[in-house]
């Protein structure tokens, strides 16, 4: 009998470790950073390297206070352990060799240990990982709870202090980018944050002094509904997606939308999760800083497997 199981899933920790060793290939800035205003997201990248050895480096936002997602993939230096067949899947699958990548600061350094990625290719002979990650100072955790959100000033004057990212693991050699100061191409991105946040009906001021973020109510029943509904189709054929949800949520704590931020390889997930969500997601709303309740929005990763 196949066991069914559909995920709402979030979250991520980070801790420091001493300094690695040096990298075997440093890759210089080929292009300036550029920033992609998506319908749902915001993408910031730059590419790196020779004609011979060449890697792109992209950050994607998909709300102002979440990880974000990176794509590192390249040319010339050889992703470690994947066949063709595996690239071109959406399973998310563990990397135990992949050990951190290194963020190098002006003052220091800071290590972020990546415990699962996507394996991706471009399609145009550029193949690495995707993974999410926070980019982000230390706050003192213990590397095992959420750690606090640093404020921005913090996140500014650390972001100045970066001058390169090494990626140890997961290739064929380790490898640093060049990236310089992180500050404004981070200034960049949040700005194109609050510009989504405004096409999606958002008041940003608000939002950044909210008392009580967006929270879901029940979403067991949630998750129960939609393994009831799991496409009949993908599951004849014994198929898994993952589809990245932004809900809107009205001030009574209601969905009023429901969008796609991150499309699976097939869309019967799409088409499928949005009218359950519709339905029967519920949610205690947003209050700003005096305490009442605004529009705000929540955002799910709606994992569907077939084991």
């Amino acid at each position: 009998m196949k066991s069914i199981s559909v995920a709402l899933l979030a979250g991520l920790a980070f801790a420091s470790v001493p300094r690695p060793a040096h990298a075997d290939t440093v890759l210089d800035p080929t292009s300036a950073w550029v920033v992609d205003y998506a319908d749902d997201s915001c993408a910031l990248r730059r590419t790196f390297g020779t004609p011979e050895q060449s890697a792109l480096l992209q950050m994607r936002q998909f709300k102002p206070d979440g990880d974000p997602a990176f794509t590192i993939v390249t040319k010339g230096i050889r992703p470690l352990m994947w066949e063709t067949s595996t690239l071109i899947t959406a399973k998310t699958l563990p990397l135990p060799w992949v050990k951190t990548v290194k963020v190098a600061l002006q003052d220091g350094e800071a290590d972020r240990r990546i415990e699962r990625a996507r394996p991706i290719s471009t399609g145009d002979g550029f193949e690495g990982y995707l993974f999410s990650m926070p980019f982000a100072p230390d706050t003192g955790n213990d590397g095992q709870s959420a750690a606090p959100r640093p404020d921005v000033a913090a996140q500014r004057a650390w972001e100045q202090s970066v001058t390169d990212i090494t990626l140890k693991g997961g290739f064929n050699k380790t490898f640093t980018l060049k990236t310089g100061s992180m500050q404004r191409p981070m200034d960049a991105l949040r700005q194109c944050m609050d510009e989504l946040l405004t096409h999606w009906g958002i008041d940003v001021a608000a939002h950044k002094t909210l008392t009580r973020k967006v929270e879901a109510v029940d979403q067991i029943k949630w998750a129960r509904k939609l393994q009831e509904l799991y496409p009949p189709t993908m599951l004849e054929e014994m198929e898994n997606g993952v589809v990245r949800i932004r809900m809107g949520v009205d001030q009574e704590g209601k969905p009023s939308a429901c969008h796609v931020q991150l499309k699976s390889k097939d869309d019967t997930f799409e088409r499928t999760a949005c009218p359950i969500l519709m339905r029967h997601a519920r949610f205690l709303p947003a209050l700003d800083k005096d305490g009442r309740s605004i529009a705000s929005y929540y955002i799910v990763s709606v994992h569907y497997m077939v084991n």
